[in-house]
């Protein structure tokens, strides 16, 4: 098959995707690539460049369904720029093929069959679910425990850009969680950065470049059900968060504050027990100054 060497430590690039050779292998690259930037190489284009690249400027320019997708899965950025253009990569003899709210298991040796299969997803034998689902914010002020598949979308600042465009910019938290396969699971809490406008009646991905200053401490530990009893598991982040950043972005911007890999069973009422304080500041650029937001707070979560 066409293939792309590893350099440097990286991985394979194999039909258009990085092959990893097992699981580990994946996890050890990802932690590798925690709040580094990667660019695409020959023969891979990231899901994160087709994201940034799909943005929806206009109401004459619609996100396609499969954008929307994958806008929906609320990936951790280290996922967005391993995944492939169409969401998948290759570990071990399986391509990993995420698509509405699953992760497939695709035997490799179907390679030349992939497309065929793709059709009728519900065909293929092996899937879990992996999907962010929005919860509401118990108490808006106060620190948080968050769910394995939530969203807290607390810190929201209307305005209108350059005067005349109506916008938003969102500062959210969000927890990312799936199988790995057999009992074991990853999970992640992400810090997503996104600006929005608006037409008539939606909000729309925002593609004007902004500049963003993240200023945070704190720490985010994974808890086995209802409890206080910290999940059996390695960090692969955290749980300690120190974060400075300065970045320029046009697309949604994510930062991984915590990560933990496991096995067995998480009881119901597992959760994300966040504390962060800091400064998150964001701005349009050329815009007038009163709407740049520096976004405080002690707690932020």
């Amino acid at each position: 098959p066409p293939t792309t060497e590893s350099q440097q430590g990286q991985p394979v690039v194999e039909n258009g995707r990085l092959y990893f050779h097992s699981q580990e292998e994946f996890n050890s690259y990802i932690k590798k690539i925690f709040r580094k930037k990667e660019t695409d190489r020959e023969g891979f284009t990231s899901l994160f460049t087709t994201l940034s690249t799909s943005a929806q400027n206009s109401i004459d320019a619609p996100l396609s369904e499969e954008v929307k997708d994958f806008r929906e899965f609320g990936f951790p950025q280290e996922y967005l720029v391993t995944l492939n253009r169409k969401g998948e990569v290759r570990i071990g003899d399986e391509i990993i093929w995420y698509h509405k709210g699953k992760k497939y298991f695709i035997p490799a040796a179907n390679e030349n069959d992939l497309e065929n299969i793709k059709q009728q997803p519900s065909s293929i034998a092996k899937s879990f679910d992996t999907r962010l689902i929005k919860l509401g914010t118990t108490n808006p002020l106060g620190k948080i425990d968050i769910g394995l598949s939530g969203v807290d979308s607390r810190h929201i600042k209307e305005f209108y850009v350059f005067g005349n465009t109506q916008c938003r910019f969102v500062h959210e938290v969000a927890t990312f969680y799936e199988n790995t396969g057999g009992n074991n699971w990853t999970a992640y809490l992400v810090l997503r950065i996104k600006m929005e406008w608006r037409n008539c009646c939606d909000w729309h991905p925002a593609t004007s470049p902004r500049d963003v200053k993240i200023d945070v401490t704190g720490s985010a530990n994974l808890y086995n059900g209802v409890g206080t009893i910290p999940v059996s598991g390695s960090y692969l982040l955290g749980p300690g968060i120190i974060l400075n950043e300065a970045e320029v972005v046009n697309s949604d911007y994510a930062v991984t504050l915590s990560a933990i890999t496991g096995s067995g069973a998480l009881l119901n009422g597992s959760h994300w027990a966040l504390r962060l304080q800091g400064s998150i500041y964001h701005y349009v650029q050329n815009d007038y100054n009163y709407n740049a937001w520096t976004n405080v707070g002690t707690p932020l979560w």
